[in-house]
């Protein structure tokens, strides 16, 4: 009993060691621990045939250390398949981010506002409610622009982004239609 007790108390090192470190390092240090601790149960089992033991006993810690072995090789694999899982959502988030904001000013682009119109148009129609869509752009940017140059036309884009939410209420959407233009 005591040495299937060292082995699952080693399986669960192992366990830790997969959770708390990257899978590639804590993958490494269970398959290490582990294989030290069967060249020890092995060790053991020698020892006990040597000494002309009961084999039953050995068969069994054997049969205990290759369950749990089985268990470590199911959990490394689990490990990595939730690896490849956060980092498919991660780059999920990452692209559902770049493909729904304006990069300049942060604000929901075009797509994103076509999304939430389509969803108001729905909710109106449904509802038998009205609501308002406003478009408007800043006058004379070309000539900021041309006079200012784009630095300071970026600067003024980000700073009408910046201050209009201010002015909004929490229901209401805002983002940057294109260019200069503002919904």
């Amino acid at each position: 009993d005591a040495v299937s007790d060292d082995i699952w108390f080693l399986l669960i090192i192992c366990i830790l060691a997969i959770h708390i470190y990257d899978l590639r390092w804590g993958a490494l240090i269970a398959i290490g621990v582990f294989a030290l601790s069967s060249g020890i149960v092995l060790a053991q089992v020698v020892r006990w045939y040597m000494l002309g033991a009961d084999l039953a006993d050995s068969e069994r810690v054997v049969s205990i250390y290759l369950m749990a072995g089985a268990l470590l090789g199911f959990l490394i694999i689990l490990s990595a398949y939730r690896a490849q899982v956060e980092r498919l959502r991660a780059e999920y988030k990452l692209m559902t981010n770049l493909a729904y904001t304006d990069p300049l000013t942060g604000l929901p682009n075009r797509r994103r506002l076509y999304e939430e119109l389509r969803r108001l148009i729905a909710l109106a129609d449904r509802y038998g409610q009205n609501f308002c869509v406003c478009l408007f752009d800043i006058d004379q940017f070309k000539r900021l622009n041309d006079q200012h140059g784009h630095l300071i036309g970026d600067q003024v884009l980000c700073a009408v982004a910046k201050t209009l939410p201010q002015y909004l209420r929490t229901v209401d959407h805002f983002g940057r239609w294109g260019g200069e233009e503002f919904v």
